[in-house]
C-alpha cells in the first residue's frame, strides 16, 4: 500500500480509507473508498458479494456517477466483456472470435458459453486455423 497525504492508502489503483468499525473492512481496518461512496449514495450497506464497477475504468475515480453496483461477479464480468466489444467495434453485443481476435456479429459465429462469458469463432477463421495446424504437422 502507498500512503497518500490525505490519509488515504492506495493499493492496486484503488483508494482505501481506514475505518475499522465498518463491517466489511479488512483485518487491517481498511475499506475501499468506492464502496463507502456507493453506500452513502444508497444510504445502506452493500453486501460484499456485490462488486462495485468503475464505469470509466479509472480505479481511483470514486465520483458517484462513475460507480455501478453489480448484482454479482458474473454481471461485473459481462460489463467488461461488452465494454471491450463496444470500444473495439462499436457493437456491445458482438463477440470476439477465438481465432482471429476480431469482433463479429453473434449470428455469424459458432457461439458457446463458458464461465458466464460468450466465446465463439467464425467458421472461415476456424477453417483457416485448422488448415494451418494440419500444414504445420506435415512439416
Amino acid at each position: 500500500m502507498v500512503r497518500l497525504p490525505n490519509g488515504i492508502e492506495r493499493y492496486r489503483g484503488y483508494n482505501y480509507i481506514f475505518n475499522p468499525q465498518h463491517p466489511f473492512s479488512t483485518k487491517q481496518g481498511y475499506i475501499g473508498e468506492h464502496r463507502l461512496v456507493a453506500e452513502k449514495a444508497l444510504s445502506k450497506l452493500i453486501p460484499i458479494k456485490h462488486p462495485i464497477h468503475h464505469w470509466d475504468g479509472i480505479r481511483n475515480n470514486n465520483l458517484n456517477p462513475n460507480l455501478v453496483v453489480c448484482e454479482n461477479n458474473a454481471y461485473h464480468r459481462l460489463i467488461h466483456v461488452r465494454l471491450s466489444a463496444f470500444k473495439a467495434c462499436g457493437h456491445a453485443n458482438w463477440i470476439k472470435c477465438g481465432h482471429c481476435d476480431g469482433y463479429h456479429d453473434p449470428n455469424d459465429l459458432d457461439v458457446y458459453i463458458r464461465s458466464n462469458k460468450p466465446y465463439g469463432w467464425k467458421r472461415s477463421c476456424r477453417n483457416k486455423y485448422l488448415k494451418n495446424k494440419r500444414d504445420n504437422r506435415k512439416l
